[in-house]
């Protein structure tokens, strides 16, 4: 295997730098996704273990996940800004705690929650409003990501720039 000149490999190490904050530019989102799969997971799993058939709700909930962090894990190497995956995971997530209050308000609230005492519907209603703040920030971010006006975008743009900059330099 011939070894890389000096120039190949200052090249790799831009290319690399711009994909690693592209990709940390999604950062929020793949944190976001997580902590959702694992409060769903446990949720699934107290629901099964109480001998629940409302278990189904997260379950599905923990499917329609999968397709978000695949999209998030491609974003290493694919610089687009698309989140089609994400923004429908959130849509979904936000619906379903909106409508998860909605049943605290009703008898149901012990099919979902048995684990939950009647006095402690606040603290359920509570929990689902910051899911619902989480996932209605995260499409707010989404949209700002795909139309470029984040933060971030700034950042990336001048690294870019440096990048294809340094890159001519070496080539001349």
């Amino acid at each position: 295997m011939a070894k890389k000149s000096k120039k190949e490999i200052e090249e790799i190490r831009q290319r690399q730098h711009v994909e690693m904050m592209s990709f940390s530019r999604f950062i929020f989102f793949r944190y976001v996704a997580t902590f959702f799969f694992f409060v769903n997971l446990y949720w699934s799993i107290v629901l099964v273990q109480a001998h629940e058939k409302m278990w189904a709700l997260p379950l599905f909930l923990i499917i329609v996940i999968f397709p978000t962090m695949g999209e998030q894990f491609k974003k290493l190497h694919d610089l687009s800004n698309r989140l089609l995956q994400t923004k429908i995971y959130f849509s979904i997530q936000m619906i379903t705690n909106i409508v998860l209050i909605f049943v605290c308000l009703t008898p149901l609230y012990f099919n979902f929650y048995p684990f939950m005492h009647a006095d402690e519907r606040e603290i359920v209603i509570g929990i689902l409003l910051v899911g619902i703040l989480l996932c209605f920030y995260a499409e707010r971010k989404a949209y700002k990501i795909e139309n470029n006006q984040d933060k971030y975008y700034k950042h990336l743009k001048r690294a870019k720039e440096a990048a294809d900059k340094n890159i001519k330099k070496l080539n001349v």
